[in-house]
């Protein structure tokens, strides 16, 4: 057996090298390296989708086999569950009826579940063959997603854990730069606005946003322009949505069986712009505008696996949102179990009431929050012992009261 160490980066220091050792491996060790609960080969994998939105969920689970035999019949085992409990589950073979050693298995497997409820649902998946597993505990998988009143969405908003922009041009300054995802549409449905949680990075004090057909990304459908409002941009890492209204809230007809992208850009070189992001988006539904081809070539370009929040916002009362004492108001988990998050932009400095309120009016919760002028602030609601249902949350402030629904599992 030849081994080499070989260092790299500025860092070549021997000492780094430590503690090397020979172990026998596992005859029988397979190993289930990833899930999705949407196909990302034929379309894409959503992790908030409206439920006018929602179709068939279909499965894939990616096996390795680590060990040093072939493993023979492998089966998935599946189960999709809500708060409630297990919704349905069964099972479906490998693609492969043998796994030699080091190889992979990926499995494609429609489920014939469709999801009719709003709520957050938990995908888990398992893989055993013939022979006992000598590690049985990398055998399972599990992803998770949300049905949503009007939110359409690539990120995990759990994982939101840095920014991205469109790096600079070879002369080190900004460059002119969009970043967008795309959204498949199932049923005819009107954007009324784009949601955007901008990164702290951010310098520029406008943006652009635009949709296009999947087809024609030359020519926009619509194109708006965003001048950034104080606590629009925060800092220290919050996630602070901003709706973006398309066509003054009017909105854009999307219609069924087209693939739309949706975009935000800096407008002009030299304006710099940063969008909060996760990881993780195997289906490379993200899509970059700028001079990262050969020789700086302008165009855009995929194979990112990162999803910036920039979501696709169904509400019809999105314009209406913002009122005289507050912005960027992100209610989360929407669905709740146990908890409810309310955070919000103050305007001013102001003393604002946040109310947890039953579908009949009764005030079940209240908390005063001391806002500072363009501050993001926050408040936390338990909701383990509220009946499920549909309640609102209310903050009210100096001069007016916004108030939003949220449900309760």
């Amino acid at each position: 057996v030849w081994i080499r160490f070989r260092f790299q980066g500025a860092c070549d220091y021997s000492w780094m090298v430590d503690d090397v050792a020979f172990a026998e491996g596992a005859a029988d060790d397979l190993k289930l390296t990833d899930s999705w609960h949407g196909d990302i080969l034929l379309d894409w994998e959503y992790q908030q989708i409206p439920l006018e939105q929602v179709q068939e969920v279909v499965l894939g689970a990616a096996t390795t086999n680590a060990g040093g035999s072939a493993q023979t019949n492998a089966i998935y085992t599946w189960d999709i569950s809500d708060g409630s409990g297990s919704l349905v589950s069964g099972t479906f073979p490998a693609g492969n009826a043998s796994i030699d050693p080091t190889v992979s298995d990926t499995t494609w497997y429609a489920t014939g579940f469709t999801p009719d409820a709003l709520g957050t649902y938990t995908v888990s998946i398992s893989v055993a063959g013939d022979q006992t597993d000598a590690v049985p505990a990398d055998n399972e998988a599990m992803s998770m997603f949300m049905v949503t009143e009007s939110i359409f969405a690539h990120d995990d908003e759990d994982n939101i854990e840095f920014q991205i922009n469109g790096g600079d041009n070879e002369s080190g300054e900004p460059n002119e730069y969009k970043a967008g995802m795309y959204y498949t549409i199932l049923a005819d449905a009107t954007i009324t606005a784009v949601q955007v949680a901008f990164g702290g990075n951010t310098t520029t004090s406008s943006c652009i946003v635009e949709v296009f057909e999947s087809g024609d990304l030359e020519s926009a459908l619509t194109t708006s322009v965003y001048d950034f409002e104080p606590g629009d941009i925060v800092a220290d890492g919050t996630v602070n949505l901003v709706n973006i209204l398309i066509e003054d809230g009017d909105g854009l007809l999307l219609t069924a069986g087209t693939t739309y992208l949706i975009a935000i850009g800096n407008g002009t070189e030299g304006e710099d712009l940063w969008v909060l992001a996760s990881d993780g988006d195997d289906d490379s539904g993200q899509l970059r505008y700028g001079p990262f081809g050969a020789g700086g070539a302008v165009n855009w370009y995929t194979g990112y696996t990162t999803s910036p929040v920039i979501r696709a916002n169904f509400d019809e009362t999105v314009g209406v949102e913002e009122n005289n004492d507050v912005s960027g108001v992100y209610i989360f988990p929407n669905p709740a179990t146990d908890l409810i998050n309310v955070s919000f932009i103050s305007k001013e400095n102001q003393n604002v009431t946040a109310n947890i309120i039953s579908s009949n009016g009764s005030l079940i919760q209240s908390e005063s929050i001391i806002g500072k002028a363009g501050q993001s602030s926050s408040v936390r609601f338990n909701t383990t012992n509220l009946s499920a249902g549909i309640y609102m949350v209310q903050l009210v402030g100096a001069k007016s009261t916004l108030t939003q629904r949220v449900v309760v599992q």
